[in-house]
């Protein structure tokens, strides 16, 4: 009796020993995976590059830059379809419509980049192109 009760505990232990390893690894995943979503990739990182449904500027904001000029940008694309931040990477004239032209930017339409079959964040760099008759 007394030997039996050992290896039913024995057996309990193993299993306890055996579930907490399981929880483990699969905390650990979790957080790979949580730092790999959270990651901002480049177009050469991704499977399939965020696709930009409408890329259009209102054409009273064009009016305002009458000079012509140019304007390039980072825009990050967020796996979840909003554009999380817009920078100026260089300009060449019209950087009193700069706001205006981010609020614009900022309601892009997308369809999210996609790693290994998830949707993920990807940036972008778009130049923009004024002249007279507005954005190129």
């Amino acid at each position: 009796m007394k030997n039996s009760f050992n290896i039913i505990l024995a057996i309990l232990l193993f299993l306890f020993c055996v579930e907490s390893i399981f929880a483990q690894e699969q905390k650990t995943n979790s957080l790979e995976i949580q730092s790999v979503d959270d990651k901002i990739y480049s177009k050469d990182e991704v499977d399939t590059q965020a696709i930009i449904k409408k890329f259009k500027i209102h054409p009273k904001l064009m009016k305002e830059c009458i000079d012509g000029g140019s304007i390039k940008l980072k825009i990050v694309l967020h796996k979840n379809g909003q554009v999380t931040d817009v920078s100026v990477i260089e300009e060449n004239g019209c950087g009193k419509i700069q706001e205006k032209f981010f609020s614009s930017i900022r309601k892009l339409k997308f369809i999210p980049a996609i790693k290994n079959g998830i949707p993920v964040s990807q940036f972008v760099i778009r130049t923009v192109k004024f002249n007279v008759m507005g954005a190129i």
